[in-house]
């Protein structure tokens, strides 16, 4: 337990149904808008007509991809700023929100930088002097990324996904409304549904978890554990889908405090190499060889998943844990995967098991355990061999 951190979120949080409808009203902190989403437009063409309505130019960056580039981030911010513009919206879901977010970055500290050389892992990294404002129009339940001061990106050149993390990358709003999530397709539910229950749960297991993230993953979770199920078989039901914005936004919260473990580093993996697959689907085929090694650590992680178990009603031991991650994954079809349409190769378990340990280490030092590359390898290969 980490009984010194800091907390610090300037953030204006929006959350309710209907709140999309004050982009016409709310003060914007500029009088130019770049709009950031992806290529189906999803909800830009009402943004245009409110923000017009309130004074506000704007133009359109629909280059956002699952998994975004460095070359995205670039070409958007040069983008934004060959336009004139002095904030940017995001309208997506975590991807869309990262890219927003990082192109921020750049148009106020030079939009002829490579946004990889501000991610603060690195000895020499760039230190930003500020970031042009952000807008965040949230449309699914996943990353929490509307909470947090990061952005996750992928050096395709390099093939490391890592997050850019600047106090002032904080948005300054952050619109969660629950009625633009109906229309998330039952598939993206469960996969950013289960991505916030594994962003509560490794926050929790993070050994630099402190009492604050203690109290917002494990809120956070019990909101996801018990709606997860109901927004995937029932996507209209608003009350599901808002109780799942929440767990969202909570697990947001937390990670603004203190990171990720092995997982998600074994998920950035994999998106690293493979570009399009969701980053919630790889996490779901790395989650049952991860949670089955976590219950054989010797620290704290077996008996704070063993709190977990109770906490959502699922026994009482670091086994029953596992045992409801994989039952969640079977009630939303993501136990029986088939990953060979993404590109991943079992043949490359090697590979990926050398590339996370060495590549992608910031995450995999949370874990206060030590893994080595042959262990890596053989996670790699557990989690994607044919599952019965």
């Amino acid at each position: 337990m980490n009984h010194n951190f800091e907390y610090y979120n300037p953030e204006h949080l929006i959350f309710g149904n209907g709140t999309f409808k004050q982009l016409a009203t709310l003060p914007m902190p500029g009088k130019k808008a770049c709009i950031v989403c992806t290529p189906r437009r999803r909800y830009v063409e009402e943004a245009i007509k409110m923000l017009k309505s309130n004074g506000v130019e704007s133009v359109v960056y629909d280059r956002c991809r699952e998994n975004p580039d460095t070359a995205t981030i670039n070409n958007g911010a040069k983008f934004a700023a060959a336009n004139g513009c002095d904030f940017v919206l995001s309208i997506g879901g975590g991807s869309v929100t990262d890219t927003a977010k990082c192109m921020a970055l750049l148009m106020y500290n030079g939009v002829d930088d490579d946004i990889w050389d501000y991610v603060s892992y690195y000895e020499g990294h760039k230190n930003p002097d500020g970031c042009a404002p952000i807008v965040i129009v949230s449309t699914t339940s996943g990353t929490g990324t509307e909470a947090d001061q990061s952005g996750v990106l992928t050096n395709e050149f390099k093939n490391i996904k890592l997050d850019v993390a600047h106090n002032c990358m904080f948005a300054v709003y952050s619109i969660v409304d629950p009625e633009l999530q109906v229309s998330v397709p039952p598939f993206y539910t469960a996969c950013q549904g289960m991505d916030v229950i594994f962003h509560c749960t490794e926050s929790y297991l993070d050994k630099y978890h402190t009492p604050y993230t203690d109290m917002t993953n494990t809120t956070g979770l019990k909101y996801a554990a018990a709606a997860i199920e109901q927004a995937y078989k029932h996507p209209d039901d608003l009350n599901a889908r808002a109780n799942m914005a929440i767990a969202s936004n909570l697990a947001g919260i937390s990670e603004s405090m203190v990171d990720l473990i092995s997982l998600h580093a074994c998920g950035h993996c994999l998106g690293s190499f493979h570009h399009d697959i969701p980053h919630g689907y790889a996490l779901s085929l790395m989650a049952p060889a991860l949670f089955e090694w976590y219950c054989t650590y010797d620290n704290e992680i077996p008996q704070r998943m063993a709190y977990l178990a109770r906490l959502v009603g699922y026994g009482d031991t670091a086994e029953d844990y596992k045992r409801f991650i994989i039952d969640k994954l079977k009630a939303l079809d993501l136990y029986y995967l088939d990953y060979s349409q993404y590109g991943v190769d079992p043949a490359r378990c090697e590979e990926y098991g050398a590339h996370v340990v060495n590549a992608i280490a910031p995450y995999m030092d949370k874990d206060d355990y030590d893994i080595s590359v042959e262990e890596a390898t053989e996670l790699f290969r557990k989690a994607l061999a044919p599952r019965k």
